[in-house]
């Protein structure tokens, strides 16, 4: 079995490099940014003048943004050894991943309302009906990832794993569900509506029109523009996540497209990840998502105008209380 071993790991070396920079090197970078770029978001939007409705969708995404990578890194630091602790980080983690989808998707139907329905916007968005909405998104989260809880338990082993009592072809089903309503689904229809948007603004600024010119005031041309943006990308990067995922189920994961490399050992050093008897692909795909929701800083200081003058005017404060000190 060594010898095996031995004569597998020369063609397996460039992978476990790949997985050992990955797991102990990007994923802390992206904690890093992303952590302190989503409470730096928080921070500035809270204190925003405009308490629109899309600020407070901005607030929710940032924080549900951290919530996501503060659940990653528990899957990838903590010994999640411990009943219920294995479950409960499991269960939040796939919550709070919906929780990001469904604020994007409805941010999405509120720009879409707006832009393209102007006046029904006035009457359907307001701020009062924004809050129930993100609250009642994070119930369904919650909700929807209930099933997580029972799927994951600690074996005999200490090891936080699937349930061996589960047949093969449930966690399949449950599996394909979750990718299809829990992500795919949203996904898709955040695509949509983000391209019928842009439509309907090119059409507007093409044309000129009186309507466009007097309502694209600064704040709200950025406001969409920072939308598009976290939109955007966050559906492109999840989509990504999804579809390799959905490849691993036709394509068999000792193939070559996958890469397998569980039974090589970790270097020292190297984080437990979630990911180990996975895939290259699979944890290039996690990476890539992962960053998506740790750039949200990066969008909103690109693309809103809003953004960038209020986190001036919280630096300039900071600046003139440290002077009076």
């Amino acid at each position: 079995m060594d010898s095996n071993l031995t004569s597998t790991l020369p063609s397996h070396l460039a992978y476990v490099r790949v997985e050992y920079i990955i797991t102990t090197y990007v994923y802390r970078i992206l904690y890093g940014i992303g952590l302190a770029g989503n409470v730096f978001a928080v921070i500035v939007w809270s204190r925003a003048r405009a308490k629109s409705s899309p600020v407070k969708y901005f607030i929710a995404i940032s924080v549900a943004d951290t919530l996501v990578l503060f659940t990653h890194a528990l899957e990838n630091i903590v010994d999640l050894s411990i009943d219920g602790l294995c479950q409960s980080v499991h269960l939040m983690f796939l919550a709070v991943q919906s929780f990001a989808i469904l604020l994007v998707l409805g941010l999405s139907v509120e720009r879409y309302i707006e832009v393209c329905h102007p006046l029904k916007g006035e009457k359907l968005v307001t701020v009062s009906r924004t809050k129930k909405t993100i609250i009642l998104m994070a119930i369904v989260s919650v909700l929807g990832s209930f099933m997580e809880g029972y799927i994951w338990n600690v074996d005999e082993n200490k090891l936080c794993v699937h349930r061996q009592n589960i047949p093969r072809r449930l966690l399949w089903i449950y599996g394909t569900c979750v990718l299809f309503l829990m992500f795919m689904l949203p996904i898709f229809t955040i695509l949509f509506i983000n391209l019928t948007v842009l439509c309907k603004v090119k059409r507007r600024n093409s044309n000129h029109s009186v309507a466009y010119s007097t309502s694209m005031v600064p704040e709200k041309l950025s406001i969409n523009a920072a939308f598009l943006a976290i939109s955007l990308w966050l559906a492109l990067s999840e989509l990504c996540y999804a579809i390799v995922h959905l490849i691993q189920y036709f394509v068999a994961t000792h193939s070559d497209f996958f890469w397998n490399i569980h039974t090589i050992k970790p270097l020292p050093g190297q984080w437990r990840t979630y990911y180990n008897d996975d895939s290259i692909p699979l944890l290039i795909a996690d990476v890539v998502t992962l960053a998506s929701y740790s750039v949200n800083v990066i969008c909103f200081v690109l693309t809103s105008y809003t953004f960038r003058k209020e986190a001036k005017r919280l630096f300039r404060k900071n600046i003139r209380n440290r002077a009076r000190l």
